[in-house]
């Protein structure tokens, strides 16, 4: 399941790993279906720091930037919890994003939920923000969290 990654170092704030029965609450409290790639990563992995950690961004001032964390379930430092990224954050992002990660600028790495994106991964720029309903500050990054794995590289 890491694809290339070369190591996804233990953040101090992420616990064990996840079993079902935890995916299942995390799925029934935020009322989602969690997409089966992202479910194996968080049932062997429960987030972590990615090594290479950068990551392509088409049509972003940038073009490429760093994913600082990806988020766990029942972590002990509260700030790397999907819970709390996802309360934080939800009248600040479009409906059905789900935070999994941020930068190391704050920006968000998302999950989509909605029908016609339903996986994908996108990008929310915290210095573009401009209130929820308003997405010039969203990018899409690619299709599945999977081949957001894939494209993780050490480029800068």
């Amino acid at each position: 399941m890491l694809h290339r990654i070369k190591s996804l170092e233990k953040n101090n704030g992420i616990s064990q790993a996840n079993s079902e029965k935890d995916l299942s609450s995390l799925a029934d409290y935020l009322g989602i279906r969690l997409p089966d790639d992202y479910k194996s990563f968080l049932l062997s992995h429960n987030g972590g720091v990615p090594t290479p950690s950068n990551f392509p961004l088409l049509n972003h001032p940038e073009n490429i930037l760093p994913i600082q964390v990806f988020f766990g379930i029942e972590t002990l430092i509260v700030s790397v919890s999907i819970t709390w990224n996802f309360q934080a954050y939800k009248d600040r992002i479009p409906d059905k994003f789900l935070p999994i990660g941020c930068s190391d600028f704050g920006d968000l790495i998302c999950l989509v939920f909605s029908e016609d994106d339903y996986g994908c991964v996108m990008f929310w720029d915290l210095t573009g923000e401009r209130g929820k309903d308003n997405v010039d500050n969203v990018y899409r990054i690619c299709d599945s969290f999977s081949k957001f794995l894939d494209i993780l590289t050490d480029e800068s």
